[in-house]
């Protein structure tokens, strides 16, 4: 069975005269669309729904142009469109179409990520995690870049950005953790490899990991020597969805940690809660950390609450030797950063 939202593109853009059902959460957002693009398409007000016949490529382009002007972000992600042959008798495939205006907007915006997307064009670079009493290097952490038609970058954050709002967020999580795997084979990684997931790009790990665990079986990894690494990026509200997740993780033979700790939502009660096996201190405690009483402060008790649980430290963002022999007396494990090396394609 194949997860569509995790290993199917919906890049196949409409193209040409459409019947669009557009609905929303509220009707006076109908009679406002109606109101305002009556003279642009031909519009039937239908009570609940608007029916729509339009060349769909031009009714994004007007929708897109009416932001903010007429319609707010809040309404864009609140009215829905189908695209359908035959209104008067729909079929199961013309809800598959369903999404809403702004994420068809970001769709038909997003050039460049489609052709990341279509092409695997997924580079990975890989940043070095040394042990702080030997400075030997333990492992790398995998970090993905889109590689643009021009042959330019696209940073990870517009990537996942222009991702999850065009509800691309599953299939692009998914595409970098099996390029990392795959990158860290051809690189002969036999240290261990820390590779980002997002969350929210999870929602069942039996169906949504399954490619990456294959992938993995595969190239004859040592489970033991991978980490999943819960990426800052985004906010968790839902505890026990992570944990499940962490769970199937730890029960396939992988190894887990937590990104970011002591800042944003990886707080002290997210650590005792998951318990993961690696928690990474975030680089803004690290940055001047032997000037800064607090910032020692707060890096001791992540330490010594990590000592307790079974845990072991990492110390992102160190940049300077000062930094780093502070790190190191405050009882981390491991460490990463410019001071070590900056990322790189090529080991």
């Amino acid at each position: 069975m194949v997860c569509r939202r995790c290993e199917v593109t919906p890049w196949e853009k409409p193209l040409g005269v459409k019947e669009i059902i557009l609905y929303a959460s509220h009707e006076y957002m109908l009679q406002k669309i109606y109101e305002n693009f009556r003279n642009d398409f031909t519009i039937e007000h239908q009570g609940e729904y608007l029916r729509i016949t339009e060349d769909f490529s031009n009714f994004i382009r007007v929708m897109s142009a009416s932001h903010p002007r007429v319609l707010t972000t809040t309404e864009l992600q609140n009215i829905y469109i189908m695209i359908c042959q035959n209104p008067d008798l729909l079929k199961p495939q013309d809800f598959k179409s369903i999404r809403t205006l702004e994420q068809w907007i970001y769709i038909y915006q997003a050039d460049d990520l489609q052709w990341i997307l279509e092409h695997n064009a997924i580079v990975t670079y890989f940043q070095a995690i040394v042990d702080v009493h030997s400075r030997a290097v333990i492992g790398y952490e995998c970090l993905s870049r889109g590689k643009k038609q021009d042959g330019s970058l696209m940073a990870p954050k517009e990537m996942f950005r222009l991702a999850e709002k065009a509800d691309l967020l599953f299939y692009l999580d998914r595409l970098c953790r099996i390029q990392s795997l795959r990158s860290a084979k051809e690189n002969a990684i036999t240290t261990t490899v820390f590779i980002n997931f997002v969350p929210n790009a999870i929602y069942n790990p039996e169906f949504c990991l399954r490619t990456t665990i294959h992938v993995a079986k595969e190239l004859h990894y040592d489970l033991s020597k991978v980490v999943f690494e819960v990426t800052e990026s985004y906010r968790i509200e839902n505890y026990e969805h992570l944990q499940m997740i962490i769970d199937y993780y730890r029960n396939s033979g992988f190894k887990v940690a937590l990104d970011d700790v002591g800042s944003g939502f990886a707080n002290f009660e997210m650590l005792m809660y998951l318990k993961p096996d690696i928690v990474k201190i975030d680089m803004n405690f690290v940055r001047n950390v032997h000037r800064e009483p607090l910032k020692k402060v707060v890096i001791m008790a992540i330490t010594r609450l990590a000592q307790e649980l079974g845990i072991k430290t990492i110390a992102e963002g160190v940049e300077t030797e000062e930094e780093f022999s502070t790190i190191k007396d405050l009882g981390v494990d491991y460490a990463q950063g410019y001071l070590f090396g900056k990322p790189t394609s090529r080991l």
